[in-house]
Parts: structure tokens; C-alpha cells; sequence
């Protein structure tokens, strides 16, 4: 599988498809073994890294479906939203020393004056998207920006699990359900409460932590190692 997907797809996108789907793979695994599918789990493995590799451009699509939402709710890109004189994120002379480097660094940037962010915000973000998008090309070597991309793996990850979000539900009925139908058909009781187990946690994580404060608190650490990064380039 690492010969197709990369570490990104792996810790973004991939593991996000197996925790959805964990509740109900749980629940056919066991169901499986007790009914000797040998057949099926052969099958499940040779098509395991096919279905891995469409997974993570599923989950992708999933997240980044996810993504104007969720800045139309937050009010604006957190790169953009950080550089702001109204936000109160980072410290104002850090701020101001990464707008500085931006200035430095990105061809024909001006960062807006507190003017014209207050007058027109909107075009005040403009910029800095610009400058953002030429910070983010140029910090994609892994081994000189680890902490940029750990944390933009961290984004990606909580970004899509909740994209995820109504197959970790439909994972966790099914795994009750097939729990529920071993514990009174097989007698398994001890397979059957693993089952439960898991389908519980299932609609604990889905229900309770998996929402958009999960994913803002993570968008906002990315986007501030992500501009504190103008200083290694600066």
C-alpha cells in the first residue's frame, strides 16, 4: 500500500475511512469467523489495497466538499483570519513580523493597512489568500517543515473524518445490528459485546467529538506554524 499512497494519504485520508468504518468491520469480521467465510476474507484482502488507494480520493472529495462551509462559519480562511488586525490569534508583533516577511517574500504582496482591512475585509483577505497560496508551494519539502506538515496532516484528518461523518454513523447501526443478531442467534456473547462495544464508540466519537470545533481547533494550528513558517524562508 506505501507504494501507492503516501504518508499525507495515509495519516489524512486513509485513516480517516478506517475509523468510520471500523464499527462495522469489526462487526463482519466476527460475523465471518463464526460463520467460516474464508471465501469472503480472501476476497476482503486481495482487494484491500485497491479499495485503500480509491478510498483516500473519496475521503478527499468528502473533506474538501466540507471546506467552504466550514469558513463561511468560521468567517474567512484561518491563514487570512489570523493575519487580521481584529483577530487577537497571534500576538500583534508576530503578527506584524509575519506580514513583513510576506512583503519580503511573495512578488508584488502589500499587506492591507487596518483601513482597508476595516473597510473592505473581504478584500483585505484577497491578499493575503494570494500570499498564502505562494507560502503554502514553497513549504511542501517534508524534512524542512515537519511541524507544517503534521499539523496540515492533523487538519486533514479531523477535515475529512467529518466529511466522514454519516458513514461512521451508518457504520456504527450496522455493526448494532449484527452485534445485536450474534448475541441472541449465535450465543457469542463474548463476539457479541465486542460488537457492542464498538458500536457504541462508534456513535460516542461521531456523536460528541467529531464536529466543527474538532476540526477548527486543528484548521488554526496548521494556518499558524503554516505563516510561522515565513520566518525560515525570510
Amino acid at each position: 500500500m506505501i507504494d501507492f499512497v503516501d504518508t499525507y494519504d495515509v495519516r489524512a485520508r486513509l485513516a480517516p475511512a478506517l475509523v468510520a468504518a471500523a464499527p462495522g468491520a469489526v462487526a463482519l469480521g466476527a460475523l465471518a469467523s463464526i460463520e467460516q467465510l474464508a471465501f469472503v476474507q480472501w476476497i476482503a484482502g486481495i482487494c484491500a489495497i485497491g479499495v485503500a488507494v480509491l478510498t483516500t480520493a473519496i475521503v478527499r472529495d468528502r473533506g474538501k466538499a466540507l471546506e467552504p462551509l466550514l469558513y463561511a462559519e468560521w468567517g474567512g480562511r484561518p491563514t487570512s483570519i489570523i493575519l487580521r488586525y481584529s483577530d487577537r490569534t497571534l500576538d500583534p508583533l508576530l503578527k506584524t513580523r509575519y506580514r513583513l516577511n510576506l512583503e519580503k517574500l511573495v512578488p508584488g504582496f502589500r499587506s492591507p493597512s487596518p483601513q482597508e482591512e476595516l473597510s473592505d475585509v473581504s478584500a483585505a483577505d484577497r491578499r493575503y489568500d494570494i500570499a498564502i497560496r505562494w507560502l503554502i508551494e514553497r513549504t511542501t519539502e517534508r524534512t524542512k517543515f515537519p511541524k507544517v506538515f503534521a499539523h496540515n496532516c492533523g487538519y486533514g484528518f479531523r477535515r475529512n473524518l467529518l466529511g466522514l461523518k454519516p458513514f461512521g454513523f451508518g457504520s456504527s447501526a450496522l455493526a448494532t445490528v449484527i452485534a445485536t443478531w450474534m448475541l441472541y442467534s449465535s450465543g457469542l456473547v463474548i463476539a457479541s459485546l465486542l460488537g457492542l462495544s464498538v458500536a457504541i464508540l462508534g456513535w460516542l466519537t461521531f456523536s460528541v467529538f467529531v464536529n466543527q470545533s474538532f476540526v477548527k481547533r486543528a484548521a488554526f494550528d496548521y494556518a499558524i506554524h503554516l505563516v510561522g513558517a515565513s520566518d525560515s524562508l525570510a
